[in-house]
């Protein structure tokens, strides 16, 4: 089940004692480093990133978690590790409600979704400065997701040949790039997940309850007719439960990556998409930051 994330400056308070005893048992913290972990967090959830459309985790596993990774930057020396994907830049239109994709086209600008974490992560990456990570610490990676120009479904719907569809995700990354500077980075999603990664998604993906699986499909039916202009029916039916496993087995495999790699997950994807990265016990869970987009 999805873990709330409804944010509370007092939810370092709540759960402190598990996130110390967690710190205790997975990297010998000291109660000087417990304290120092602590109030770290305490700190970032003090800055009410919520009001700004990022909401941080509240789940006692998640907030452990984080609470292991800051201790490891702060005592241990590694990098504090946070990754994106991004679609690419597909056409969309703006709504009363705020933006849809309609999928006329595929461009090679920032994309609709790369702009907003560019400026989500620069937000993100701010608070965690100022609540006392070092900023040469924290290294920032966006993922374009260059696996969609190896659809066929996707490529026919779009009306684009493969390797002028990778083209312009290559011109994609290379303009969001610019947006920043080392040890921060735009790279490619197929270069991060491993065929390790997709071997585990795979087996993760057999474990997902059916009814799991049908009410993604169903949340995701009207994404679906727009991006491959179909309408109603049992073959769309269909259609739409292979295209959920497909792409569900895509966002499991991404998952298995930012946790193989230890890196906190930066998204604006809706929550049970996102709640997708942490299925199975096989590898330490990732904290999820999730962007409260309006698309």
């Amino acid at each position: 089940m999805t873990e709330q994330r409804e944010q509370s400056p007092t939810v370092i308070d709540t759960q402190r004692r598990y996130i110390a005893g967690q710190l205790a048992r997975q990297c010998s913290a000291d109660m000087v480093q417990i304290n120092h972990v602590t109030g770290v967090m305490q700190n970032l959830y003090s800055l009410r990133l919520d009001q700004n459309g990022v909401a941080l985790p509240v789940g006692k596993t998640e907030l452990a978690r984080l609470g292991v990774m800051l201790y490891q930057t702060l005592y241990s020396g590694e990098p504090l590790k946070i990754v994106s994907a991004t679609c690419p830049d597909y056409s969309y239109h703006q709504t009363q409600d705020g933006y849809v994709y309609d999928f006329q086209d595929v461009g090679d600008g920032e994309g609709l979704t790369g702009k907003t974490l560019l400026a989500h992560q620069r937000l993100f990456r701010e608070a965690l400065v100022s609540a006392g990570v070092p900023e040469e610490k924290i290294e920032y990676t966006m993922l374009v997701a260059d696996v969609e120009a190896d659809d066929g479904d996707i490529r026919a719907s779009m009306e684009i040949e493969e390797s002028e569809f990778k083209a312009r995700i290559g011109r994609t990354r290379d303009k969001l790039a610019t947006h920043l500077e080392s040890p921060h980075r735009v790279g490619l999603l197929s270069s991060y997940v491993t065929s390790q990664d997709t071997e585990l998604a795979h087996r993760l993906l057999s474990d997902i309850k059916e009814q799991r699986l049908v009410s993604i499909a169903l949340g995701r039916g009207d994404l679906y007719r727009r991006w491959f202009r179909r309408g109603q029916g049992v073959g769309v039916e269909n259609f739409t439960m292979q295209r959920t496993r497909e792409d569900v087995l895509k966002y499991i495999a991404f998952g298995c990556a930012a946790r193989r790699q230890g890196a906190i997950v930066l998204e604006s994807t809706a929550p049970e998409i996102t709640s997708l990265y942490n299925v199975g016990n096989d590898l330490p869970i990732v904290p999820l930051v999730q962007i409260k987009s309006k698309y």
